[in-house]
């Protein structure tokens, strides 16, 4: 036989024993506390997704800006040193500002880029080309303010880039 604790301590202390065990073995409100733990992750988790689709999406948009200008600097029958009108189309195309817009030219001798986009290239039988590159800054504003893990502006924009060439010679 057993010999029992006396007293309150040991009544206490059984009561103690018993509470615990009891709690250990009720399963109700188990699901709320689960839910209650995986909701933030999964919505965090959702919020991200909407975010980078955003993002993918402004991506998408600007290098289709981009081809466009490009596109249509190749219809123009001859080689250009001013292109100030396809940067001011693809700003429009974009929805940007121009100052976000860059238009690059240079010429290419034997694959070696040269310092004027109008020179010629001085060796007999060199491969010449000249290339066009445009290339647009877009931005999209995040759901979620990431903190470090995303970088944006001053504004809480996030910067995206895309870009289009062509070799117009």
């Amino acid at each position: 036989m057993r010999a029992r604790k006396s007293g309150w301590s040991g009544d206490l202390m059984a009561h103690i024993i018993k509470v615990l065990n009891a709690a250990r073995q009720d399963r109700s409100g188990t699901s709320t506390i689960e839910l209650a733990l995986i909701f933030p992750v999964g919505l965090l988790l959702l919020l991200g997704a909407i975010d980078s689709a955003m993002g993918f999406a402004e991506k998408l948009r600007v290098e289709a800006a981009a081809a466009r200008a490009v596109e249509q600097i190749t219809a123009f029958s001859r080689v250009k040193t001013d292109y100030s009108l396809a940067r001011a189309e693809a700003a429009q195309a974009a929805n940007v500002d121009v100052s976000d817009v860059t238009v690059t030219y240079w010429l290419e001798c034997n694959n070696v880029v040269q310092t004027t986009f109008t020179a010629t290239c001085t060796v007999a039988g060199s491969q010449i080309a000249r290339f066009v590159k445009v290339g647009i800054r877009g931005k999209f504003s995040p759901v979620v303010n990431y903190g470090n893990f995303l970088t944006t502006d001053a504004n809480g924009f996030v910067r995206v880039e895309g870009d289009a060439s062509v070799r117009i010679q």
